[in-house]
């Protein structure tokens, strides 16, 4: 997915209507390594959190335990 395009102007839009936005750094990219990393440092600028993918899951886990947490450690 377009960083510089889709991700950024999605993340302005979520933070403007006072959602919380999580972009997963990892998993976007741009033809353009710069255009990338600019788009990224805007949604931080923005108020996103950016974050690796790995990081992300085990947010979304909230604990280090249990079959949830086996499989997902399996992943990454």
């Amino acid at each position: 997915v377009e960083a510089h395009v889709c991700v950024l102007a999605t993340a302005a839009d979520l933070l403007a209507r006072g959602r919380r936005v999580i972009v997963a750094g990892d998993a976007v990219d741009s033809r353009r390594s710069d255009s990338r990393d600019m788009a990224l440092q805007a949604a931080r600028d923005l108020g996103a959190l950016v974050l690796p993918v790995e990081t992300v899951l085990f947010r979304w886990l909230r604990v280090a335990q249990g079959e949830a947490f086996k499989r997902v450690s399996a992943l990454v």
